[in-house]
């Protein structure tokens, strides 16, 4: 995109390069004179300078709500009967749904320490940290004939992905687990969202950032590549 418009001799050839060109040229008394060396030495913990009290962010913000606050009875969702929160049970993830003789694992995506969503996802300097993989319980692995490190294939109805698998106590049984917003040049092929729930729920229209995806509403099945 900086290209077409214009900026591509001003493009950083790194993200370091970008990281220092941001840090030398902050305009930010917190930040200004923060260095990348420094961050480096502090890996990546630096303490802002100039300034006395703690920074305290969204204080003071008002909302497009009858009383300008965070409201938990919503006029615009009592035709859905969820003015006030009302438990629904999952569109595809629930108990006795038949697609679950063929994709028994409930797939949820889930955050890391190492990226935001999906920035930071190029970053060698995190990467070296993370590759991706899908975790599953020892004992769902143990089913499939799986060991941690084993490329895998998960699939269902919409697609499917493959990757590394890990084995971890963390994650319970019938459940497997993959950090969000992979990029799909990582994967071995494919992209995880090939598998994700794509139903749109009706109410949605009604919801104040509109319809969402599903994203942890998901069955797969799971098999060795």
């Amino acid at each position: 995109m900086a290209k077409r418009l214009g900026y591509g001799d001003a493009l950083p050839k790194s993200q370091e390069e970008l990281a220092r060109f941001q840090l030398d040229n902050a305009t930010d008394k917190a930040v200004a004179g923060i260095t990348l060396d420094e961050v480096v030495a502090g890996n990546g913990v630096v303490a802002l300078k100039n300034q006395p009290e703690i920074a305290r962010s969204y204080s003071n913000q008002t909302y497009k709500t009858t009383s300008g606050r965070i409201d938990l009875y919503y006029e615009d969702l009592v035709e859905y009967g969820q003015a006030l929160p009302q438990y629904e049970a999952p569109h595809e993830a629930y108990e006795g749904n038949p697609l679950r003789d063929a994709y028994p694992l409930v797939m949820t995506q889930r955050r890391s320490k190492y990226f935001i969503h999906q920035n930071f996802m190029d970053a060698s300097w995190l990467r070296q940290y993370y590759e991706p993989t899908l975790e599953m319980n020892p004992i769902d692995m143990e089913a499939r004939g799986l060991e941690s490190g084993d490329v895998i294939e998960a699939f269902n109805e919409r697609g499917s992905f493959q990757c590394a698998c890990v084995a971890t106590e963390a994650v319970r049984p019938g459940t497997a687990v993959i950090i969000e917003g992979i990029w799909d040049k990582y994967m071995v092929s494919g992209n995880l969202q090939n598998v994700t729930n794509d139903a749109a729920n009706p109410r949605g229209r009604a919801l104040a950032k509109g319809r969402v995806t599903p994203f942890n509403d998901t069955l797969i099945e799971v098999k060795k590549a």
